[in-house]
This record gives C-alpha cells, structure tokens and sequence, in this order.
C-alpha cells in the first residue's frame, strides 16, 4: 500500500471497508511511501528529493495519521509495517529488534543491499536474526 493514494490520506473514511477487511482476515501491510503531496509544488523532483526527504515525508505523515485519528484502536489484528525509517541502531532503540525488519527495494534503483547486509552485520547476533529474518517469518506466519 502506498502512503498516500493520489494525495489522499489512508485513514479517509472511504478506505475503511478496505481496512476492516484486511484486519478482519488479520493481514500484514506494507506500507511504502511515494511522492507525498505537494511534491511539484515543493520542487521536489529536483535532485531526487522525493526519495531523500519525500519519502521519509510521506511514510511519517502517513503514520502519525494513523496514530492520531485511532486507526490502530479501530483495527487491531492489523500489522503495519512502516518502510524507509533511517538510522538502524536508533531505530531498534526506539521501537526493540522484535519490530524491525530488513528489506530492499529491489528491482528498483533505490537500494543498497550490500549496505543493509553490512549495517545488519554490526548488530548482536540474536538482533541481527531477528532484522534479517525471523520478523519477517513471524509477522507472515511462515
């Protein structure tokens, strides 16, 4: 799911039945960003900026919505998952191994798997277990 659909927040009410559905059959959803509103007012096509700052833009707009607007209380068998967050240690620091998993964007040119495996090397073992692939199979019930 892109966080945004045409410019449109994914907590409108028009997109509920979507959402209920999805938590109904308790589901996993990636949410990925896109260009965020406002991108050719901004300028934002110049240097690649919708990836380097849009993107970080558009996935925290799109989940601080969530957060604020009880989309978490209304649908609670749903898991979220929240792409493109920037630094790794921070990041389990913040939220624990257990909700960190690694991914590329791969075929696109956007990525750096050579980068990600090298970053995810640096952890613990059991935290680089967990990033690498144990998340990942536990979050798809695999």
């Amino acid at each position: 799911m892109l966080a945004n659909v045409s410019g449109r927040s994914l907590t409108e009410a028009a997109f509920a039945p979507i959402w209920q559905a999805i938590d109904d059959r308790v589901l996993p959803v990636l949410v990925h960003p896109t260009d965020p509103p406002g991108v050719d007012m901004m300028d934002m096509t110049k240097f690649d900026l919708s990836w380097s700052v849009g993107f970080m833009f558009d996935t925290t707009l799109a989940i601080t919505r969530m957060i604020f607007e009880g989309f978490f209380d209304r649908y609670p068998n749903m898991t979220v998952i929240a792409v493109h967050v920037g630094a790794l240690q921070y990041f389990i620091s913040v939220v624990g191994a257990d909700r960190v998993m690694l991914g590329t964007d791969w075929p696109y040119w956007v990525h750096d798997t050579k980068g990600a495996f090298a970053n995810t090397a640096c952890l613990p073992e059991d935290q680089m277990q967990k990033v690498r692939g144990d998340n990942a199979r536990r979050v798809s019930g695999l």
